[in-house]
């Protein structure tokens, strides 16, 4: 069950504040927090469980990305569409960054970062097509052929 669904607004908690309380940390979750009347804790008569050190997404740390078990094949189509995910992103972010700037080999360099971050674009698609069998790509071209029959429309 969701937190959110067992918290109302009679117990003055919003789902912010209880994802606060799971470890969510911000500044609108602190402000939250202090309009509490009870710890969310109690409204759901939960005991407050020590927090497991969760290993830290940082550069630093080369385990921090480890995955510890298999993932079937429905976990790694999930995951390959966070990374096109991931990659569209970056794609974004290069291409602003190279618009933000007057100076000519920064520009290169970050809309040449960007094609590249689109190849792997391509190369996660094309793994998932072949994982799904095909699947992926009905639904790519379906949605193709809309936009070129509202197009035709014009």
């Amino acid at each position: 069950m969701k937190l959110e669904n067992v918290i109302n607004e009679t117990d003055c908690v919003s789902s912010t504040a209880a994802a606060d309380v799971k470890g969510i940390p911000g500044k609108m979750g602190k402000i939250i927090r202090r309009k509490l009347p009870v710890e969310p804790t109690k409204i759901l008569g939960r005991k407050k469980k020590k927090k497991k050190k969760l290993q830290e997404m940082t550069f630093t740390n080369p385990f921090a990305a480890n995955i510890p078990r298999l993932m079937s094949k429905s976990e790694l189509i999930r995951t390959l569409r966070i990374n096109v995910a991931a990659e569209e992103e970056a794609v974004a972010t290069y291409e602003a960054q190279a618009e933000a700037t007057d100076n000519k080999l920064a520009k290169k360099v970050l809309r040449e970062v960007a094609n590249e971050e689109k190849a792997h674009i391509g190369e996660f698609k094309k793994l998932i097509n072949i994982l799904t069998k095909g699947k992926e790509a009905v639904h790519f071209s379906r949605g193709k052929k809309e936009v070129s029959d509202l197009v035709k429309e014009l």
